[in-house]
This record gives structure tokens, C-alpha cells and sequence, in this order.
């Protein structure tokens, strides 16, 4: 089975290169058959473009499993529609925009990540190389170690079942705050509802742009939200547009959405401009992600400095503290 999901597991930089071939090559006139065969390079696409040329349809062929559904819709609707081009181009930006959105989440926790595996690593050093050498000496003139540095060796053994304890409770930590649980907890439930709704607006943006409806986009839109409490909000939105209802009122009644979004679907409404107005929206929260990602960015930094120093400390103090004790010791 793990042998299975390695072999199937595509990277989001792979579709995009492979989407972005495949764009380049049938809007210069390729047929799609001859445009799978030249773009496909790896074996799981060249197999995709075996199902192609057996008969199938491109978006028949992508495993949802693999391919994001967002970028499955797009190219049914452009099947459909006979822009498989413009198609291909718009699942491409759809990636690159995911893709660009990862990376500076993951550059954000880059730094703290690296100092808190420095102090680890250090503290390990201390304890189980430079420590263990003093406490043999101390012991063999009949001497104890200091306080500090003995309370750091003696918690030594225990530092593999600590790390085991830490990364339990470090993975619950995440699970909870990933979960809908984690939507309550202050500043970073409306970081991670920021996150949905700029998924959600993004979403439907580029639904609605390949010329799917607004009832089938809301559908996608809101099957693709990571979040049972936003998904349980918009079904209640995606059958009351079912029935006749505005968008922008039955999004108003599920208070997820701010007045400004809501002011602004109601304009898109009226001028029939949805997409452009989802578009705007995902923007403009993307936007605000970003910067609150360098705002967090600016305050770890210095906290992650000030930790270091703090851990840097003690260990001068455990290491330097037995070689003084050690000096008055043999002088004494």
C-alpha cells in the first residue's frame, strides 16, 4: 500500500509544469492526444494520457485523489466548452497561486523551526558529551557536580521520552488547531478562517470564470472547504440559492462573511460580475494572510533570539560552572 501512494504522489509543482506544456502546446494547435504525448515526461502522466487516447476526457482521467477538484471542475467546464487552452492556463494559475501560498506559510515557520533544533541539539551536546567527561572527574576526586549541570544530566535519560511526550503533544496540538475546535482559539482561528474563505473565494472565482453557475460553483466551492462547521454553514447558503435566493443575502445569513464581502458580492450581482468580484476578494484576504504572516514573521524573530540567548545561557552556565567549582576544588 505505501508503495502504491509513492508511486501516485504528484507534487504541485509536477501538475504545474505539466498543465503548463499542455496549455502551451493545444493552444498552438496541437490536438489534445499529440499534446499529452509531449508533455507527459513521468510514467503517471504518460499514463493519464493512455486513458486520453483510449477515448476518455482529460478530467476523467485525473484521479481526484491527486488532482485538487477546483482544478478537476475547471477543465471538465472547459471540455465542455471547447477552451481547453484557457482552461489548462487557469488550473496553472489556480496551482501557482496554491503553490506560492504554501511556501510562505512554511517560510513564516522556517526560523522558529530552526531555533528551537538548535537549542535542542545544544542541549543534548551538553548533556551527553561535556557533562558525563566533568561528572567522571568530579566523581573521581570525590567531589558533586554543580546544582544546574547535575539537574541537566540527571534529566538526560529522560530526554528521549520527553521528545516522544513533545511530538505527541506537539501532533494533537496541530490536529486540534487544524480541526474546528481550533476556529475558537484566538488569533489563530481567524488566521486559519482567513485561510478557508481566501481557499473558498479563490475557488469560486475560478469556477465561476470557466463558466460553471453560481449553484454548481457553490457546490464545489464549499465541498473543498477543510472545515465540517464552514461546510455545514454554506449547505444551508447552497440550498437556499437552490430555491431562488440572492448569494449575496444567503451568505450574509451564515456569518461567516464580513459586511465588506458581502457588500461586494451583492455588486457583483447586480453587475453580473461574480468573478471578477470572488477574484477581488481572494486577493485582498490573500493579502491580509500575507501579512499577517510577516507580522508573525517581525515577533518571532526577536522572541526566537531571546529564547536562544536564554538557552545559550544555561548551557555556558552548566558547562562553565563545574570547571570553576573543579579550579576551587583542586586549589582548595
Amino acid at each position: 500500500m505505501l508503495k502504491n501512494f509513492l508511486k501516485y504522489k504528484v507534487k504541485d509543482c509536477e501538475m504545474i509544469q505539466f498543465f503548463k506544456k499542455l496549455a502551451l502546446l493545444m493552444e498552438a494547435g496541437m490536438s489534445i492526444s499529440a499534446a499529452l504525448d509531449s508533455a507527459a515526461r513521468s510514467d503517471y502522466f504518460k499514463g493519464i494520457a493512455d486513458k486520453v487516447k483510449s477515448g476518455g476526457s482529460l478530467s476523467a482521467a485525473l484521479d481526484a485523489n491527486v488532482f485538487p477538484p477546483a482544478v478537476i471542475a475547471i477543465i471538465s467546464v472547459s471540455e465542455r466548452s471547447g477552451e481547453m487552452g484557457s482552461g489548462l492556463s487557469r488550473a496553472c494559475r489556480h496551482l501557482e497561486k496554491k503553490e506560492a501560498f504554501r511556501k510562505k506559510i512554511i517560510g513564516a515557520l522556517i526560523y522558529p523551526a530552526f531555533v528551537f533544533g538548535l537549542c535542542c541539539v545544544s542541549l543534548f551536546v551538553l548533556a551527553s558529551v561535556l557533562l558525563p567527561s566533568f561528572a567522571g572527574i568530579f566523581q573521581s576526586i570525590g567531589a558533586t557536580l554543580p546544582p544546574l549541570s547535575r539537574f541537566i544530566l540527571d534529566s538526560s535519560r529522560y530526554f528521549p521520552l520527553m521528545a516522544i511526550m513533545f511530538l505527541i503533544m506537539l501532533y494533537f496540538a496541530v490536529k486540534y488547531l487544524a480541526g474546528d475546535p481550533g476556529l475558537k482559539v484566538p488569533l489563530i482561528g481567524r488566521f486559519r478562517s482567513k485561510l478557508i474563505l481566501a481557499s473558498f473565494f479563490r475557488s469560486m472565482a475560478e469556477s465561476l470564470s470557466s463558466g460553471m453557475g453560481v449553484v454548481d460553483s457553490l457546490s464545489l466551492s464549499s465541498g473543498l472547504m477543510n472545515s465540517e462547521y464552514f461546510k455545514e454553514k454554506l449547505s444551508a447558503t447552497l440550498k437556499a440559492v437552490s430555491e431562488g435566493n440572492s448569494l449575496s443575502g444567503s451568505l450574509h445569513d451564515t456569518r461567516l462573511f464580513d459586511e465588506t464581502s458581502v457588500s461586494l458580492i451583492y455588486t457583483g450581482e447586480r453587475s453580473s460580475a461574480l468573478a471578477k468580484v470572488f477574484l477581488q476578494l481572494s486577493d485582498l484576504y490573500e493579502d491580509e494572510i500575507e501579512n499577517g504572516l510577516k507580522t508573525f514573521s517581525s515577533l518571532v524573530e526577536p522572541v526566537s533570539t531571546l529564547v536562544t540567548g536564554v538557552v545559550v545561557g544555561i548551557i555556558v552556565f552548566a558547562m562553565f560552572m563545574p570547571i570553576i567549582k573543579l579550579i576551587s576544588v583542586l586549589g582548595g
